[in-house]
């Protein structure tokens, strides 16, 4: 993920001639079309760190499938085997990187959401693991309501008590 951490920095510095040094840019784009990344939350630091440490890698193929694999290389005249990337799917967000090696480096075809990624311990984040507790809770009060509902269902009262004793 070093080009996107490169790349923020560049961004955050509004540099995007040199922001899109890391970009196999499709026919006719300029640098200047990367600004609106910033403003979309296409890429951020805390975006970065969380790829880093829970995305899933692999080719374009795997992540993505054959179709929307060929779709993105096909916008910058890549080689579809040539593509791989990080993918990382939570119930708030997910965020998706495809890069290509070419001219001797590695550059981003695809850069999406990885700006609304955020580390559990950042003030403000909506965690992965806070959305499974609320999901959780509710599961919870729902299977409570069904007991009320129903007090001689013997697999509603073992559920709950799977769930006390827990």
């Amino acid at each position: 993920l070093d080009p996107a951490t490169a790349q923020m920095l560049y961004y955050e510095q509004k540099k995007y001639e040199d922001a899109s040094k890391y970009f196999a840019m499709p026919p006719g784009a300029k640098p200047s079309d990367l600004a609106p990344f910033l403003q979309r939350q296409e890429i951020s630091s805390s975006g970065i760190d969380v790829l880093s440490a829970r995305a899933r890698f692999g080719s374009a193929r795997e992540l993505f499938g054959d179709d929307r694999a060929k779709h993105f290389a096909s916008k910058t005249n890549v080689v579809v085997d040539d593509v791989y990337g990080f993918r990382h799917e939570t119930k708030f967000a997910t965020a998706e990187v495809l890069a290509v090696w070419q001219d001797n480096k590695i550059q981003l075809i695809r850069l999406d959401d990885v700006g609304k990624l955020r580390s559990p311990d950042e003030k403000g984040a909506v965690s992965e693991v806070s959305g499974e507790m609320e999901t959780a809770k509710a599961a919870i009060v729902e299977l409570a309501s069904k007991v009320e509902s129903n007090p001689s269902d013997a697999n509603l009262r073992a559920n709950m008590l799977c769930i006390y004793s827990t």
